[in-house]
């Protein structure tokens, strides 16, 4: 006895569930892990900052300042009130809906981007000059040279205008004689 439902096409589309069922979750886990990484990165570098706040730390080959790891966690705590901030915003001006029982969440993933997102910006290049040079006020642009247009070409006499058409006049009647 067989079913009626158990057609072909029952099995190609249930093996294209499955299938995207399985890159789904493929793509949910590898999000996860990067989520993770970012997270474990952070708590790291926040650690060593803390550490080197008051003398260099020389980590991984690199020597961590003073300077950089106030500048590290500086740069974090903004991040902690701008990403909930731009969430509120967000959540005011579109019909977009935040769940504010995750709001330690928000806080970390500002702290993170603040602090990481901050620290990926390149500002030197290979030479290490600034890629952003701040001018100061009175800062005049060099002056730049004025060219004057081309000279003018004589123009040459007008030709004399040919004589307008005229239709001819015709006299359709003929005249009586």
């Amino acid at each position: 006895m067989s079913s009626k439902n158990n057609d072909e096409m029952t099995g190609i589309v249930m093996v294209f569930a499955l299938i995207g069922g399985m890159v789904y979750a493929a793509i949910l886990a590898v999000g996860f892990l990067i989520i993770l990484g970012v997270a474990v990165v952070t708590i790291g570098f926040t650690i060593l900052s803390l550490i080197a706040w008051n003398r260099p730390v020389r980590a991984f080959g690199q020597v961590i300042t003073p300077e950089e790891a106030r500048r590290f966690i500086k740069q974090g705590l903004h991040g902690l009130w701008m990403f909930p901030f731009a969430l509120a915003l967000l959540e005011c001006f579109t019909s977009l809906r935040v769940n504010w029982d995750y709001l330690w969440v928000y806080l970390f993933i500002g702290y993170a981007m603040g602090s990481l997102g901050v620290e990926c910006i390149p500002t030197h290049d290979e030479n290490g000059q600034p890629l952003i040079e701040i001018l100061p006020p009175d800062y005049q642009p060099p002056r730049q040279e004025v060219l004057l247009p081309p000279a003018r070409e004589p123009r040459p006499a007008p030709e004399p205008e040919p004589e307008p058409f005229r239709f001819a006049s015709w006299d359709d009647e003929e005249r009586a004689s």
